[in-house]
């Protein structure tokens, strides 16, 4: 049985003030019981326009998600220094605080003659309830999967973003891609074929490069959940301002930038490219290959670099089983994993992401487990093969130790710095 949701209007009050009468929102437990249905709570975006004060209203039962008809948003949370107060009830009876980023998101998403049902993480999830949150972001994969469509907003229209937006789209019909091999063709109804040859230069010109390269340096191309979020969509869209692309068009887009400046190797350009490419790329995670893979990506939350690559993880790790717990510790957290995987493909490749105690940033962190915190790793052995195809005989003692069974080789006599 899930505890009922009241019902309630979200009201953004003019600068930002909450009303002098309003009380601090208190959400209704969602889940209880051992075997809980699937449920998430839904916002509606009453009609208005982006001019109007913003007016949504919670639901008011939550509903099986795989039932439920809602569009997911993929955004980035922004500052929490500048919030801005919600308000529920046209008395104001409650308040509730949004960065401005969703703030304009949502100024920009409603309808004019209609609601939208949307579904919003920061707003539909009880962010205090660790518990819950855990429960949900393990049900992440299928909320976005399950949406009618997912709606990515890079934010508000500026430094020609509509003109970047349209190009982007041109260049994304130009073109075919093979994900597997990275290899462009061009489209049938294809006007420009030179967009397929990685050796031809972009037919833009330098105002139009400029407005494409700052549209790809937002803030959502970093963000390591969006990946997720716009890779399991049915249909999905990228919007900024009152303008929108189809996530097709626009991915395509991005791995002809990219192919383009890698093979010309401009710097700056190529690394931004570089960067929309790995969020582009649906190709599945392997957890002995995330360094590369999760390179130039933030998350709040250390533990995300695990959790926000869940649902995308390869066939071959379906058996490791990881289960979503903010009120472990972030060392624990990465070691559970480290150890599944040890378990169920009796192998050491991890090893190889371990750049040694001294480095991580993550206290208590066991040195044979990879510490995923940050952006950057360092990798200790590229290529090994020392065990050739044998299993890693492992046991796990407890207190952060692993009892690793090998073959005495030799013996270091003298050790100095290079």
């Amino acid at each position: 049985m899930a505890a009922q949701a009241s019902q309630g209007q979200f009201r953004v009050l003019p600068g930002g003030l909450p009303a002098l009468n309003a009380r601090a929102y208190t959400y209704h437990l969602l889940q209880m019981g051992e075997h809980p249905e699937p449920l998430i709570r839904l916002l509606s975006v009453q009609p208005g326009s982006e001019t109007d004060a913003i007016h949504l209203e919670l639901l008011p039962e939550p509903v099986d998600l795989r039932h439920g008809t809602y569009e997911a948003l993929s955004y980035v949370w922004g500052s929490e220094d500048d919030l801005v107060a919600v308000t529920f009830g046209s008395q104001g009876v409650a308040k509730f605080f949004i960065t401005q980023n969703l703030a304009e998101a949502l100024l920009h998403l409603g309808y004019p003659d209609r609601p939208r049902i949307l579904w919003i993480d920061s707003i539909c999830i009880n962010q205090m309830d660790n518990a819950e949150k855990s429960t949900q972001v393990a049900m992440m994969g299928q909320i976005y999967s399950n949406a009618t469509c997912v709606l990515a907003w890079l934010g508000r229209e500026a430094d020609h973003s509509k003109r970047a937006l349209e190009l982007l789209g041109w260049i994304g019909r130009q073109v075919i891609v093979d994900w597997s091999t990275m290899a462009l063709t061009s489209a049938p109804d294809s006007t420009d074929k030179s967009l397929a040859d990685v050796q031809e230069p972009l037919p833009c010109s330098h105002d139009e490069s400029t407005c494409i390269i700052s549209l790809l340096t937002r803030p959502w191309f970093t963000r390591l959940w969006v990946r997720q979020e716009v890779h399991l969509a049915r249909k999905a869209t990228v919007q900024v301002g009152l303008d929108s692309l189809f996530w097709d068009d626009f991915k395509k887009a991005g791995a002809c930038l990219y192919s383009k400046y890698r093979q010309q190797t401009l710097g700056s350009e190529w690394n931004v490219t570089r960067n929309v490419f790995h969020t582009c790329d649906s190709r599945k995670y392997t957890l002995d290959n995330l360094t590369g893979r999760l390179r130039s990506s933030n998350c709040q939350d250390p533990r995300d670099r695990i959790y926000a690559i869940m649902s995308m993880l390869h066939e071959s790790e379906r058996n490791v089983q990881i289960k979503p717990d903010y009120s472990a510790p972030i060392a624990d957290a990465y070691q559970r994993v480290v150890l599944q995987q040890v378990e169920h493909h009796e192998s050491l490749i991890a090893l190889r992401e371990c750049g040694g105690s001294q480095s991580s940033r993550v206290p208590n962190l066991p040195s044979w487990v990879p510490d995923w915190s940050g952006s950057t790793h360092t990798i200790l052995w590229p290529i090994s093969s020392a065990a050739d195809c044998f299993p890693a005989i492992v046991k796990y003692l407890g207190h952060g130790a692993l009892r690793v069974s090998g073959i005495r080789c030799g013996v270091v006599a003298q050790t100095s710095i290079v």
